[in-house]
């Protein structure tokens, strides 16, 4: 889980300092299961369109998404990890730069993929025979 923790906190920070949030853990939370399931959804999506020439649902892709913001809050809220991560500052590599980098590709990733997505899997939708 370490590098989720890695995740959190600069989802956290970035809530905390940018956006100035009176309560940063709801958002770092909501955003981080987002982020977490669209790469889930994304693979899921590619497996199904190469093999079975099928999409996903959107109510499961609704559904996966709602998983990982529970899982988050289950792990963050409930068990209390959000408070040892911020006083931690976890980072991978030993290095803050390598941690921001890594999670800001990350976020860019996973949300560059709301717009192309849809549009890769269409094409390897239309070359299903």
């Amino acid at each position: 889980m370490k590098s989720f923790d890695v995740y959190y906190y600069y989802y956290y920070l970035f809530y905390k300092k940018i956006f100035k949030e009176s309560e940063p853990e709801v958002s770092t939370i909501l955003s981080l299961g987002f982020s977490q399931s669209i790469v889930v959804n994304a693979m899921l999506e590619f497996f199904l369109i190469k093999n079975w020439c099928v999409t996903l649902k959107p109510i499961l892709m609704f559904s996966i998404s709602i998983v990982f913001v529970a899982l988050n809050f289950q792990y963050y809220v409930i068990k209390k990890n959000s408070k040892r991560v911020v006083k931690e500052t976890p980072k991978l590599f030993n290095s803050n730069i390598c941690s921001l980098l890594i999670v800001l590709i990350f976020f860019l990733i996973t949300t560059s993929w709301l717009f192309w997505g849809s549009i890769y899997s269409r094409y390897i939708l239309s070359n299903c025979k």
